[in-house]
């Protein structure tokens, strides 16, 4: 087996377990998602010169 052929299997699988824990936790994942938008819509406020919403 190549080693590309491993990496790429590997890169398979932990994506399939971050697909598993989003559905299996979506009050966590909704909170992680919640907590990027407050981060960001500031910013993005700042940088386009207009007030917070």
């Amino acid at each position: 087996m190549r080693p590309t052929t491993f990496i790429g299997l590997l890169g398979l699988v932990v994506t399939g377990i971050i697909i598993a824990d989003v559905l299996i936790h979506p009050e966590g994942t909704r909170a992680a998602a919640n907590g990027i938008v407050s981060i960001t819509k500031p910013a993005e406020s700042a940088l386009l010169g207009v007030a917070p919403q």
